[in-house]
């Protein structure tokens, strides 16, 4: 009777035990439910997740083996005059898109400055293409009269310009994809400007006033704008000074023109002569045997032109 009295006790008395500790344990969920995040956080931290057993994973290291990243200096591409011949540049520049080398700025002089400003503009390579189309001869070439002796007629230009708003619009040059600089003539004053920015279109009409093809372009006023071929055939100083990468010359001028501009091209990383044997400036009938020749003489120095830039062999693979 004793034994089964001493039971009962022990019982009741745990059971008033787990009716305490049940009701502080609900009183306790309820207070903590009327604290925000913050002030529960503060009595009690949010788990992370378990502890780790043996203190903090040691840091990740690097593995001892494997390529390092490629350093990849862009090109810094300057194209000079030329005319006809100067559609050699379309081919090199469809040669350096297919190969997928980058073009970090692009210098233009007379007819480099229309090639190179249409491939700066241009989202993609059939826009450049596109673009490439719409400058036909006819364009260029004025048929010849009774007065011309030479067999081409300096035109106004208004072809030329016409051909230009339906391509460029309105843009400005400035807002190109690649940044481009071209270097005009202001025959009045006698100085050369070269431009960063502007509106394409008046600033590639300047650019190709040359004088076996079109009249000066109105620049502002009274003031003339005409091709600076004569005098600034190639940027390669303006070129250097960039410093973002190796400078490529692309010269498309006679070994009799090319003799009057050697003190220049000395600077240059990289020269590139296409083949224009038995292409005269004015033979704009010639203009896609000159873009094939740009594209073969580029493929011929693309080797060099990849270990320039920093493109290896082995990242080809």
């Amino acid at each position: 009777m004793e034994a089964q009295v001493k039971f009962l006790k022990c019982f009741f008395l745990l059971f008033f035990l787990m009716i305490h500790l049940l009701s502080s344990g609900c009183a306790t969920s309820k207070k903590m439910a009327s604290l925000s995040r913050s002030e529960r956080n503060l009595i009690q931290p949010e788990s992370m997740g378990p502890p780790e057993l043996f203190g903090p994973p040691p840091p990740i290291e690097s593995l001892p083996f494997g390529p390092s990243p490629v350093q990849i200096h862009p090109l810094v591409l300057v194209l000079g005059p030329g005319l006809a011949r100067g559609f050699s540049y379309a081919g090199v520049l469809r040669a350096l898109n297919d190969a997928k080398i980058p073009i970090g700025a692009i210098f233009g002089t007379e007819m480099g400055s229309l090639m190179g400003a249409l491939y700066a503009m241009s989202a993609n390579s059939n826009q450049f293409e596109w673009g490439l189309l719409r400058f036909k001869e006819n364009i260029f070439r004025q048929k010849s009269t009774f007065f011309s002796t030479a067999g081409v007629v300096p035109s106004s230009g208004d072809k030329l310009e016409t051909q230009l708003k339906e391509v460029f619009k309105n843009k400005d040059i400035q807002e190109f994809k690649i940044p481009i600089n071209i270097v005009i003539h202001l025959k009045d004053s006698g100085t050369s400007m070269i431009l960063s920015g502007g509106n394409a279109v008046k600033i590639l009409r300047g650019a190709l006033a040359a004088p076996e093809l079109f009249l000066p372009s109105n620049w502002d006023g009274n003031t003339q704008a005409i091709s600076a071929a004569d005098i600034r055939p190639f940027l390669v100083n303006e070129a250097k000074m960039l410093g973002i990468g190796p400078v490529v010359v692309i010269d498309v001028l006679s070994e009799a023109e090319e003799a009057k501009v050697q003190d220049e091209l000395k600077f240059a990383d990289l020269i590139i002569r296409p083949d224009l044997r038995g292409m005269g400036p004015l033979d704009f009938h010639k203009k896609t045997e000159a873009v094939f020749q740009g594209k073969r003489a580029l493929m011929i120095h693309l080797p060099e032109i990849r270990r320039l830039v920093g493109i290896k062999e082995r990242d080809l693979n």
